[in-house]
């Protein structure tokens, strides 16, 4: 049971940090690039992504 509430936990940490990704990344993204795909900006970014929400896992399993 102590599982499931932690991967519970988990999840909503998971989709509210994809929710603020989204709307303060992303959408700049698309704002500055116009729609057209830069490499070289989506790799940096992803990298950036999963640094930070690596990072937010840790410390929440860590409590």
């Amino acid at each position: 049971m102590i599982f499931l509430e932690h991967l519970f936990n988990l999840s909503i940490v998971i989709v509210i940090f994809n929710l603020v990704w989204g709307i303060l990344v992303k959408l700049p993204e698309i704002l500055l690039t116009g729609l057209k795909p830069s490499k070289p900006i989506n790799y940096i970014l992803c990298g950036v992504k999963y640094f930070l929400l690596s990072n937010l896992i840790y410390t929440n399993t860590t409590k």
